[in-house]
């Protein structure tokens, strides 16, 4: 979940979290934070709301790799107890690589120190936002800052974007398409006609006199049926015709905003507004007092001209 566009989704995950974990007892968060003055990172698991906390140094620049470690202590001190426990971790790099049995020589040599006698409890890996509020996370976030002669207020507050890049197909698509987007999804309760509607006019493309001149130009005026003026835009026919029909947009702010709109009603309101547009009309044949009119789907019905 991106910091920047799902403070909501993280959120609500961190409240989840907090109720959940605050009935377990052996519950360990991890962090880990490059030192600033030397190659390297500090790993560190504490057993929060306990104060107790182990640390180590890993020689390498590679955050997720430490991040590991930091993991591999948690599940050093949980085997140590041999009661079942729960590792919180905010990076996703780790919690994927240590859910499918991998990790690097470091956090190898750090469950190596795991004593054969000890038997391995039940233990659940959980992944957590970084920084937003969990209060476990941001007490081994500061033993972290302090192991490295940090300050905590120093330290990037979006971790995951700088720390932890996208490197799985998902998660590049998901970021590239949430970040492009302009405008909202149609409602659900639409039906496929409205939806189709509503794409055509937020991408401009919806039937109207200009563009279909364009397209068309032997076969289409760009002139707007109702006031006869050239050059008629999207917005022109919809909203913006002094012939036109009171409606709830009345600038061009208004039109913006309702195009990017989430709320359903204004956009079933959008899409109603543009059905009841003038669509496109043909020029007349020569010879023939028929022309054609282009229906709210393109090339529709034709009738004649009185």
């Amino acid at each position: 979940m991106n910091p920047d566009l799902h403070p909501e989704r993280r959120q609500a995950r961190v409240r989840q979290l907090t109720k959940t974990l605050r009935q377990q007892s052996n519950v360990w968060y991890t962090d880990a934070t490059r030192y600033a003055q030397r190659p390297g990172c500090c790993a560190v698991a504490c057993n929060y709301p306990e104060t107790s906390f182990t640390a180590c140094t890993v020689p390498t620049p590679n955050i997720a790799a430490a991040e590991e470690c930091a993991i591999a202590l948690a599940i050093v001190r949980i085997t140590a107890s041999g009661t079942p426990g729960t590792i919180v971790t905010d990076s996703q790099d780790a919690y994927r690589t240590i859910s499918n049995g991998l990790g690097s020589p470091h956090t190898l040599a750090v469950l190596r120190t795991i004593h054969d006698m000890h038997p391995l409890p039940q233990i659940n890996l959980i992944w957590a936002p970084a920084h937003a509020g969990l209060e476990g996370n941001e007490a081994a976030h500061d033993w972290a800052c302090e192991c490295t002669n940090q300050d905590p207020v120093d330290r990037p507050v979006s971790p995951d974007l700088h720390c932890h890049p996208l490197l799985t197909y998902s998660d590049i698509l998901h970021y590239y398409f949430e970040t492009r987007q302009q405008y909202p999804n149609p409602s659900r309760q639409f039906t496929r006609q409205q939806t189709t509607t509503l794409r055509l006019i937020q991408t401009n493309t919806y039937p109207h006199p200009k563009l279909f001149s364009r397209i068309y130009p032997e076969t289409y005026t760009d002139q707007c049926p109702r006031c006869k003026i050239d050059k008629a835009t999207l917005p022109h026919i919809i909203w913006a015709c002094p012939k036109a029909p009171p409606t709830f947009i009345k600038s061009h702010h208004d039109w913006e905003t309702a195009l990017r709109s989430n709320d359903p009603e204004i956009q079933l309101r959008l899409v109603r507004l543009a059905l009841d547009a003038p669509a496109p009309v043909a020029r007349p044949h020569e010879g023939t007092g028929v022309s054609g009119r282009a229906g709210p789907g393109g090339l529709g019905r034709s009738h004649t001209g009185r």
